[in-house]
């Protein structure tokens, strides 16, 4: 199954989000940056789409990755 991330600390909004798109696909959630960027390293070939809160505290989105 294709893979969605979810990027937000907003449990409420990632909770909404896996409902409505848990039916077409796989809904991996990240809470901050760095879950986002493991999800990434571990799951790029499975990803299809992310969808991104872009004002996250701990970064600026997914345009800044860390090195």
């Amino acid at each position: 199954m294709a893979c969605v991330l979810v990027v937000d600390e907003d449990a409420a909004a990632t909770a909404r989000l896996e409902q409505e798109l848990g039916g077409t696909f796989e809904v991996l959630v990240a809470h901050d940056m760095r879950q986002a960027f493991q999800i990434l390293d571990e799951r790029d070939a499975e990803i299809v789409a992310v969808i991104s809160d872009l004002m996250i505290p701990t970064g600026a989105g997914l345009f800044h990755r860390p090195k």
